[in-house]
Formats: structure tokens, sequence, C-alpha cells
């Protein structure tokens, strides 16, 4: 994921700025969970900042997660992450990191073992929230819910086995759309926006390879989120 090197051009997922830093990425990037520290309980925020060659940690705010289950951390290739097992293994994102008007969520995985599941569900409550998984035939699924009604579906392509894919949602208000490898896969014009799927004074949460009430575990590796 975000390997830091200051011989090579920032990306998206190395180098943006937030906070009080003056540079702004232009992929205007909220929160990076990197995945680099084999600590098995804080899911850190790696978000950075650049000044030259120069790289800093932003103290606050950030968007620390947490790891439930001591999660497998890897390193293979150029690639540090977690692997969930799909049994008793999951991650939660901050809650702030998605509730905004408009936002992307960006990913690798790698999707093996257990062939269903539960890639994230984000959101306030199983009546409100989007849903990516993969469903019994094999196939991404998005599905967004408000007020307990199903409001939004898209189809990806199958999943591919035992390899990398990137997989990036979009959604902004006035389009969602979803994309596998950098192809889009499916969109659709819709007014829905992330802030929708979190209510006033309610327990939001961002979990990553299982579902709201734990019976979706996904087996799945991730190199960045």
């Amino acid at each position: 994921p975000a390997q830091v090197n200051k011989h090579k051009e920032p990306t998206a997922r190395d180098l943006p700025a937030r906070g009080e830093s003056p540079e702004l990425h232009p992929e205007s990037l909220l929160a990076n969970y990197a995945m680099e520290s084999p600590n098995k309980v804080l899911l850190e925020d790696f978000y950075r900042t650049i000044s030259d060659t120069t790289y800093a940690r932003i103290q606050e705010p950030n968007y620390n997660g947490y790891l439930t289950g001591q999660p497998e951390h890897f390193a293979v290739g150029d690639r540090l992450g977690f692997r969930f097992n799909g049994k008793d293994q999951w991650a939660e994102l901050s809650p702030q990191a998605f509730d905004l008007a408009s936002a992307t969520v960006d990913m690798a995985i790698w999707l093996d073992g257990k062939r269903t599941g539960t890639i994230f569900d984000f959101g306030s409550s199983k009546d409100d929230h989007l849903v990516l998984s993969v469903n019994a035939s094999g196939k991404l699924q998005l599905v967004a819910t408000l007020k307990g009604q199903r409001v939004l579906e898209l189809s990806g392509p199958a999943i591919k086995l035992d390899e990398w894919m990137q997989v990036r949602i979009e959604m902004d208000g006035e389009m969602t759309s979803l994309y596998v490898d950098n192809k889009r896969a499916a969109s659709k014009s819709t007014p829905i926006r992330p802030s929708d799927f979190y209510l006033p004074d309610a327990v939001d949460a961002n979990l990553l390879a299982v579902n709201r009430d734990r019976s979706q575990a996904m087996s799945v590796a991730f190199d960045y989120v």
C-alpha cells in the first residue's frame, strides 16, 4: 500500500494533506487505511502530508479504526495488509470516514476461502446503510438501503479468485458508480449521498469484512482502504 519513498511521485494513498497543512491533494483524500502497521488492535489512519521530501504525520484529527479478532498481518511483495478469516475477524473504520456529502472508497482486495459475504457495511443501522458484498452467484453487489427500503442496487462482474482486485465506489449525490480494476462496472443516476446513511444520535459503524449483525463475515485480504 502506501510505501513512503521520497524518490517516487506521491500517490493518492501516500501523501495527501489535511488539517492545518497548506498542501491539498487534488484527489481530496480524507483518510488512508494503508494497513502498514502490524498492530492487531488499532487500524491506523496513515494520512500524511508532504513538504519537499520531508514526511510528517498529522496527529489531529485522525480517523483511526480498530480490529477485532487479531487478523493476520501480511507482507507479500510490495503489499502490506490484513487478512480476515471469514469467521470472527473484522475491522471498523472511523464512523466519520464516510459521513460526507460526496465520497470515494478505493480499496485493493484479495478474495479466498469463503466466496460469499460482506466486504463493507457503512451506516447507522440495517435500515440505513450501504453494503458491498459478494452474492451467491459470485458477483460484486452494491446495495443502498434507506429507511428500510432498498433504494439502489449495482451489480459488478464476477469476483477474481486468488488475485488482487482494485474496487472503487464513487457517490456524489448525482451519480453512484462501481469500478473494478479502474473500469466502470455499473453506475446509476441517484440523489443519494454518503451522509444519508448516518442518522442523528445513532450509533454509526463502518465495518470491513463483516455485516452489521455479524452473520456474513468475509474471507478477504485488504491491502488498503
